[in-house]
């Protein structure tokens, strides 16, 4: 039986480590939170790899792979495994695959440029402003150092060796109070000029709300508004922020390529491979064998990647996540951000959290960035 909800094009987000060599005040993998959230420090095996190859080799209808190399921190990997890893994907014949690294910088050296230059792999720098910011909400593991002198030496490395980068930051409390104009000009005056931004999360364990307080979500729509404004008006086609150009392109009924903009359902596009073996859904979803709404296989279970999309459990998940709000289908906007996340639409709905915390209406924003596009189609 062939599945037919398989998508052709799908990316696997790989959980190296779930180390990492600092200790964010948002993350659920290495920070604060993390005793409570996370299993012991694992990392991923050559042999692990090799089997999630074979498994995704063998799909009789994908056709684009795309790998998000991730932890915790990924470069903590050995460069020669990282460097194995990679080359054996020989194995895909027949098949387009791409590589991308999410990675904090510390860790990048000339070695390391060298290693992602050879294998064209795309990067995305975690970066979360000024030094301030940056230190104070991802400060070292161990020591005193600064972790955003670290993570710019590693910026500066890699436009040495001339190679592409993104930056992301997770826009926390204190990234509002900075203000959306201060934190576009620290990006253009570092000459950084692809990023985008993240909201902070709440940081969730057997359906429980570990994070105390983040922000009202119209301060953060408010912050949207601000930075689309700097960033419309600076009008430089070489300065890209990814959820803006997403947004326009939805205005002008052109495919979004983010997740977050215009898609029903991304669980047939996204999942995540973890060193205990297991495969789930996006790495956004709290992992939690009582949790109904996600799913765990562990992938020595199964002989191709298409037996993911028959599974019973899959399937349950896909039906429950892929419908959205009752809310969302009533906005005006809808047609075009489709529900938005589906994880925010899960936060909202299983978990019944504060509608603060759901991306989905911004509405301000969506009539904001509409009347101007509009208005000039």
């Amino acid at each position: 039986m062939k599945p037919k909800n398989i998508n052709s094009s799908i990316c696997i987000i790989v959980k190296l480590t779930n180390n990492c060599d600092l200790t964010c005040s948002y993350c659920g993998v290495a920070g604060p939170k993390s005793s409570t959230t996370n299993s012991p420090q694992k990392v991923m095996k050559e042999k692990q790899i090799y089997k999630l190859y074979t498994i995704l080799s063998r799909s009789q209808q994908i056709t684009d792979i795309d790998f998000i190399w991730h932890g915790g921190e990924p470069l903590l990997i050995n460069l020669k495994l990282l460097d194995n890893i990679i080359n054996a994907q020989n194995i895909f014949v027949g098949k387009t695959i791409t590589n991308s690294i999410q990675t904090n910088g510390t860790l990048i050296t000339d070695a390391v440029a060298k290693f992602i230059k050879e294998h064209k792999i795309r990067v995305g720098i975690s970066l979360d402003g000024p030094k301030e910011i940056h230190d104070a909400q991802r400060p070292m593991r161990v020591g005193s150092q600064s972790s955003f002198d670290l993570t710019m030496k590693g910026i500066e490395v890699l436009k040495k060796y001339n190679i592409p980068f993104g930056a992301l930051a997770v826009a926390t409390k204190k990234t509002l109070e900075f203000g959306a104009k201060n934190l576009f000009n620290f990006f253009i005056q570092n000459d950084i000029t692809t990023f985008d931004f993240l909201p902070q999360e709440p940081i969730i364990f057997d359906n429980k709300v570990l994070t105390d307080y983040i922000y009202p979500k119209e301060e953060y729509t408010s912050f949207l508004i601000d930075l689309f404004n700097v960033w419309y008006t600076y009008d430089d086609p070489k300065v890209s922020i990814i959820y803006y150009e997403a947004l326009i392109k939805s205005f002008l009924n052109k495919n979004s390529e983010i997740c977050q903009i215009g898609k029903d359902t991304c669980i047939n596009i996204v999942f995540t491979f973890y060193p205990d073996n297991t495969l789930t859904l996006c790495d956004k979803f709290p992992r939690s064998n009582e949790d109904k709404n996600n799913m765990n296989i562990n992938i020595d279970s199964i002989e191709s990647i298409d037996k993911v999309f028959l599974n019973k459990e899959y399937k349950k998940v896909l039906t429950y996540q892929g419908r959205s709000n009752k809310h969302c289908t009533k906005c005006e906007w809808f047609s075009y951000c489709r529900g938005g996340c589906i994880y925010d639409r899960y936060m909202y709905r299983t978990l019944k959290l504060p509608f603060n915390y759901a991306m989905c209406p911004l509405n301000a924003l969506y009539n904001h960035v509409s009347n101007i596009i509009i208005d000039k189609k």
